[in-house]
């Protein structure tokens, strides 16, 4: 599915003109297999290379490639150290929790609790979270942390009830949030009035439609669309993609590898030739305009742009909306403090 998005935006560009040349080369989902494919892109003369999926991969890959050679993964949860050029969208992004954490003490909450897995991505973004809530005068009472697999959450949770904080803050993948978020209220977070907020993988499509609302509603999180835009793709991309593939668009991962093939063309068309000069055009680009988000590079990653939102109903509202409690008499959270952003 990734690959398909690719080749929309290749039929796009052809058809605008642009004379670019994509070459697959199949890794077979090994480090060897990496190590072997970008040897051969690199023979071809590549200067940017969408992949690998696997964070392993990705390490094998940009280790065996020239320094500065620009790598794009979709999917990798880890980005290896010392290697500038390498992004990916699933590796976390600080954005996410500085946004949150503006969106919280806005809205009046200076007291939190943060769980989050012991996995780079997460951790990022959890730090930058406390780092920016405590920057204007927000307190983590404590940051928890849990193995990732782990199922059953009675622990962590547990250990955030006896803090009894105001917040309870969880920077989770869709996975995890998919089993934790009930969990939130079987172990009684609920009945001590903790205001649930989290980074983006509560706002995915596996979690709006696959939890029950009563665990997601009322939840402050963040989205790379705002909460009055259309969430559906444009339609000029669903139609390309239709047109070649002569099926229907049910997925947004075509989408991330038609905006990520975008992004290096953009770099490369601003008169950039080498692979060095590729990945410094990149890391200029500024709130670049893809169909799944607004992206800039920052201090060496690709990071999204963010919303605050709360969720209900299973839909995205802005965050300073309040709804009645479940009980349907006063509205749920504090009105912003005067003075105190």
């Amino acid at each position: 599915m990734f690959l398909d998005g690719v080749e929309v935006a290749v039929d796009l560009a052809r058809r605008a003109g642009v004379d670019v040349q994509f070459v697959l080369e199949d890794n077979g989902g090994t480090a060897s297999g990496s190590v072997r494919g970008v040897s051969a892109l690199v023979d071809r003369g590549a200067v940017a290379i969408l992949g690998p999926l696997a964070a392993g991969n990705v390490r094998a890959a940009s280790e065996a490639a020239p320094r500065r050679l620009a790598f794009f993964s979709p999917t990798a949860r880890d980005l290896p150290d010392g290697h500038r050029g390498v992004y990916s969208m699933g590796a976390g992004d600080p954005a996410a929790g500085l946004v949150l954490a503006d969106a919280a003490t806005g809205l009046g909450y200076y007291d939190a609790v943060v769980i989050h897995p012991r996995s780079p991505g997460e951790t990022l973004e959890a730090t930058a979270f406390a780092d920016a809530y405590r920057a204007v005068g927000g307190t983590v009472r404590r940051r928890i942390e849990y193995l990732p697999g782990t199922t059953t959450f009675e622990e962590p949770l547990l250990e955030a009830k006896s803090l009894a904080p105001r917040l309870l803050v969880v920077a989770a993948p869709p996975a995890d949030i998919e089993l934790l978020a009930p969990q939130i209220a079987f172990f009684g977070l609920d009945t001590i009035g903790v205001q649930v907020a989290g980074t983006a993988g509560w706002t995915r499509r596996a979690v709006m439609e696959g939890v029950a609302r009563r665990h997601t509603d009322r939840v402050i999180s963040v989205n790379s669309l705002a909460p009055d835009a259309v969430e559906d793709l444009p339609a000029d991309f669903v139609a390309a993609y239709e047109r070649r593939f002569r099926r229907s668009l049910h997925s947004m991962v075509p989408a991330t590898g038609f905006d990520l093939f975008r992004m290096a063309l953009a770099a490369y068309g601003a008169g950039r030739r080498t692979s060095g000069d590729l990945v410094a055009a990149l890391e200029r680009l500024h709130r670049f305009a893809g169909v799944t988000g607004s992206y800039s590079f920052a201090d060496g990653r690709l990071t999204r742009e963010y919303f605050p939102v709360r969720i209900y109903g299973g839909s995205l509202h802005p965050v300073d909306t309040e709804f009645p409690d479940a009980g349907g008499a006063d509205p749920v959270g504090p009105r912003p403090r005067s003075g105190t952003r």
